[in-house]
């Protein structure tokens, strides 16, 4: 149906309303009860409206959040606009083509493969066949199932299910998209890619209604909700307000205390646990607490460019760093104006090699940023003093502050740090630590973060065009929660890690038996490194491919991951910069090949996980991968 001219309009619903029949008491059960129903045309049967008297327009590019109890017809509307029922008063006007994400995977087929029941979701969808050859890879990308494309998709977990329908309609055409529920499932990760597209959708102009019982992503993603209940509109407009109405109807506990408490509680623990993390790191330079690993980076580079710094980092400022790193590095500093410059990373250690640094060294070289990620760190004390004679700051990355170097914390070597989390199956973003050599920065760091309630700074918020750092990084503070487990991960720092220190060792020999098959990070002798993963590097030349060993544990149960899933960032970095892919063979190496096996698997099912493997590398797996 085409939109009234200029209008812009793309739903219209009016008196909007719906009834189903639906049993009730038979008050007749004889069968000439039965006999006298049937003269007098009666049914034992009663009218239910599941909608009455519902009054919205919506506007091309604009998002609707939809709430309500169970029964309320948050469903039933959307059915309604998609067209599948019809209604009993009333009419509702959907301008351009839709379909209900929340129906899709009623159709597919459990014992097709993952990529049959791609082509079946796009046939669902309308996609024309040359269409979804075109968007194929784009699909399968974002959902992150290259892996699983010959699994049947009866085998997959539940949230790995629910990405196959959402990632093909999402690259499907759609002028207005009904979403039920789809983001309760599936990990952090994938939702918050979801929430990414939403927001690109609409900047596209397309029209989205969403049905949720997550009030927060109502909240982010909504700008207008309308809250049903028992059948009718209660309330449309703000979704803020929408949201305290739902609470207040439905004696949801708010767990709201007066401010000054709050803060009061929230600063006492925050300087509990700043002292802990002082005593780890034996020093009692500034210390900062943020909500995330890369919302530390954050407060940590815009420390280095406040205008009260002497020497602060500016716009056109080069910082020499390692390709292979955390996903969104380089956002972050483009974002400052400052100029990531990228050197291979040493083939042994897997990170930055002392003489490539030297001759990267160049007049506009203000900083060095080393990444200790997996299973390895670089010859840190020399390169922290080759900092100190050429004049530039040294910036740390870890996200494992038991990682230790010349029997001190990692983190203690540079002039500004960011760490995250212990060795633990803790959330790895659900708090930071940001430290620093000079005392000019506790200052820094106050100004920065405040308090974290009220109209704090938000620094993480206005800078960075990075959908990545969008996901991880809002937030400078951690909540009471994030702060709790914080404490957690300090005071267990001081035991001695001896199981993981078991579990890497246990792994190393392992993969060490098939040296033709996988290398492992060599670190320097100074360095002892416990990180929740164990990585392995697939040789080239290996006898199975990443993707074919990935499937082969998959049927097994064996966890196992690519390093940061595969992603193609990297290239596309260098493709911006005009460099040449070959100048980081190793650094491209290591994000193709590179496999991830989380420690805690060997502690609980170690012989598992050697076994699976060694029938695959031996030859003796009955399972065609």
């Amino acid at each position: 149906m085409h939109s009234p001219k200029n209008s812009g309009i793309a739903v219209q619903v009016e008196n909007l309303g719906k009834s189903f029949l639906i049993g009730a008491e038979n008050r007749h059960p004889t069968l000439l009860g039965r006999l006298n129903r049937w003269v007098r045309g009666t049914s034992p049967q009663k009218i239910l409206w599941a909608l009455q008297e519902i009054n919205f327009e919506l506007r091309r590019g604009e998002i609707l959040g939809v709430i309500g109890a169970n029964g309320a017809g948050k469903s039933t509307l959307l059915l309604l606009i998609a067209q599948i029922l019809s209604p009993s008063e009333g009419q509702v006007r959907a301008y351009g083509r839709t379909s209900p994400f929340f129906q899709l995977s009623a159709g597919l087929q459990p014992e097709l493969t993952v990529l049959e029941n791609f082509s079946l979701c796009a046939a669902l969808l309308g996609i024309r066949p040359a269409a979804f050859k075109k968007n194929l890879d784009g699909i399968i990308a974002f959902s992150g199932l290259k892996d699983y494309l010959y699994a049947k998709y009866n085998e997959l977990s539940t949230g790995l299910a629910a990405r196959l329908p959402f990632s093909t309609a999402i690259h499907a055409d759609l002028d207005i998209i009904l979403v039920d529920e789809m983001l309760a499932v599936g990990d952090q990760a994938f939702q918050s890619k979801c929430k990414r597209s939403f927001l690109d959708l609409r900047a596209q102009g397309k029209t989205i209604i969403i049905v949720s019982h997550n009030l927060d992503m109502i909240r982010e993603l909504c700008p207008t909700t309308l809250y049903l209940k028992n059948g009718g509109a209660s309330y449309l407009g703000d979704s803020e307000e929408a949201v305290q109405l739902y609470i207040r109807d439905m004696g949801i506990a708010s767990n709201k205390r007066a401010p000054a408490d709050v803060i009061s509680e929230h600063l006492a623990l925050r300087q509990k646990v700043a002292a802990c993390w002082q005593g780890w790191f034996r020093r009692q330079e500034p210390l900062a607490i943020s909500d995330s690993f890369i919302s530390s980076l954050w407060v940590a580079i815009t420390s280095l460019t406040a205008p009260s710094l002497a020497g602060r980092l500016k716009p056109g400022d080069e910082i020499i760093t390692t390709p292979f790193n955390y996903p969104g590095v380089a956002g972050v500093l483009k974002s400052y104006g400052l100029v990531p410059v990228f050197i291979d990373v040493d083939p042994r250690t897997f990170n930055m090699n002392e003489e490539r640094l030297k001759s990267a060294l160049g007049e506009r070289t203000r900083a060095v940023l080393l990444a200790h990620l997996a299973g390895s760190c670089a010859p840190i004390d020399r390169i922290a003093q080759l900092c100190r004679s050429q004049g530039l700051w040294l910036i740390e990355l870890n996200n494992s502050v038991a990682d230790k170097y010349q029997e001190r914390p990692l983190g203690c070597f540079g002039d500004v740090s960011a760490c995250g989390l212990m060795p633990s199956l803790a959330d790895p973003h659900a708090w930071g630590l940001v430290l620093a050599r000079e005392a000019s920065f506790g200052t820094l760091f106050a100004e920065l973060l405040k308090t974290g309630y009220g109209d704090e700074i938000r620094v993480l918020d206005h800078r960075h065009d990075d959908p990545l750092i969008q996901t991880l990084g809002r937030r400078p503070w951690p909540t009471m929660q994030g702060l709790d487990e914080c404490q957690r991960a300090c005071e267990s720092s001081t035991n001695s890690p001896s199981a993981i220190i078991r579990a890497h060792k246990e792994y190393q020999g392992f993969f060490a038996r098939y040296p033709s098959e996988f290398m492992i990070p060599e670190p320097p002798p100074e360095a002892e490194i416990f990180t929740p993963y164990f990585s392995v590097l697939v040789r080239e030349t290996a006898t199975f491919s990443v993707p074919r060993i990935l499937n082969h544990l998959y049927l097994n149960k064996i966890k196992a991951y690519r390093y940061f899933d595969g992603h193609g960032w990297l290239a596309g970095h260098f493709t911006q910069s005009g460099v040449r892919n070959s100048d980081f063979k190793h650094s491209l190496s290591l994000h193709r090949q590179m496999l991830l096996f989380p420690i805690e698997q060997v502690r609980d099912a170690g012989n598992n996980v050697f076994n699976s493997m060694a029938d695959l590398l031996e030859k003796r797996s009955p399972i065609d991968c």
